[in-house]
């Protein structure tokens, strides 16, 4: 039997799954928490109904056994929001976390290897949902050994960290730890990557708390999941971080041209000769010179195209039914989408 103890509590979800845990800032504690079938909400297009990060409205009670729970009537409208297209319900977003100020996206300096358009959707996915994105390059104290590896790793550092924030750590031997731990100060962050690329390990090295941590797999040199769910953990009292289970693949949904997301290339695109450039050969193509110029790099560009092609308008109509499922988006890649324009 449930007791009415407090009215109505603010507080935000620091633990998602079957059994949701929330903070409570007026009164600093951490309980299990339980959302009401009637609550309050603006989730119609998404397929989470409480996410890492939410700001709630609970009535704080207790049971029998004087154990607390948080009944949650009310998620607050975030602030900022990070998502992708849910994997089950293709054209409906999965809210990863909710209110965040900034998303780390981490990488692995040898294995496994994040390719390049997988950070583009990371860092597209941060600005339009009004997050910093800062680019992490963890275990850069295992270089790879082959030189072509090397290169390419370099080639990265070298196109990113003229676009966005990049630091290179090592939650092993402790390289810059402290500039990410002032970097963390008085923030709500997250660390999101590909599974095997040290999440979890630099969560360990800069909370504390051990951490089971996983190993790569020598067959195909990709990460082992180790966190299964989504956590914010304490760092002090205004300062908290967020991990999420590695991310193998981040479809993305926006119905407005992704470019603004793109610095570099929003920024040539606006002193192009026409508006409506497509920045592929038509003359006073500002983006192109620059790329000929090696000011922005072409791969960047591709990117872009590709991530454009697959935002088709019609996907993202107001639809009758928000449970209606539809197939998958075709992704285009390559010869087969020069085969289609044929």
């Amino acid at each position: 039997v449930l007791e009415k103890q407090l009215d109505d509590m603010k507080g935000f979800v620091i633990g998602t799954g079957p059994n949701p845990v929330v903070y409570l800032p007026e009164t600093k504690q951490t309980v299990g928490a339980w959302l009401k079938k009637s609550h309050q909400s603006d989730r119609e297009k998404s397929v989470t109904l409480l996410a890492l990060g939410d700001n709630i409205l609970c009535k704080l009670q207790t049971d029998s056994s004087q154990k607390q729970i948080a009944i949650i009537h009310q998620i607050e409208d975030p602030t900022t929001m990070l998502a992708r297209e849910s994997i089950r319900y293709p054209n409906r977003k999965k809210i990863i976390a909710a209110n965040l100020d900034q998303v780390f996206i981490v990488l692995s300096a040898k294995y496994p290897v994040t390719a390049w358009g997988m950070i583009d959707r990371m860092t597209v996915a941060a600005l339009s949902g009004g997050l910093k994105p800062i680019i992490i390059f963890n275990k850069i104290d295992i270089l790879p050994t082959d030189s072509e590896e090397l290169n390419a790793m370099n080639e990265t550092i070298r196109v990113y960290e003229k676009i966005f924030p990049l630091l290179k750590v090592s939650a092993k031997s402790g390289l810059n730890l402290d500039k990410l731990k002032e970097m963390l100060n008085h923030k709500k962050s997250i660390f999101i990557g590909q599974s095997g690329v040290g999440k979890t390990a630099l969560v360990k090295s800069l909370t504390g708390i051990e951490l089971r941590t996983g190993s790569i797999s020598e067959s195909n040199k990709k990460g082992q999941h180790t966190t299964s769910e989504s956590v914010m953990y304490k760092l002090d009292e205004d300062s908290w971080l967020a991990d999420v289970p590695g991310i193998k693949q981040f479809g993305f949904i926006q119905a407005d041209d992704p470019i603004q997301e793109f610095p570099e290339l929003w920024e040539a695109s606006l002193k192009c000769k026409f508006t409506n450039c497509k920045h592929n050969k038509e003359p006073g193509c500002i983006v192109q010179e620059h790329i000929k110029e090696g000011l922005i790099n072409s791969r960047r560009l591709e990117s872009y195209q590709k991530l454009k092609d697959e935002l088709e308008h019609d996907y993202f109509k107001e639809r009758v039914n928000p449970e209606e499922k539809r197939a998958p988006r075709e992704r285009i890649f390559g010869s087969k989408k020069k085969a289609n324009k044929r």
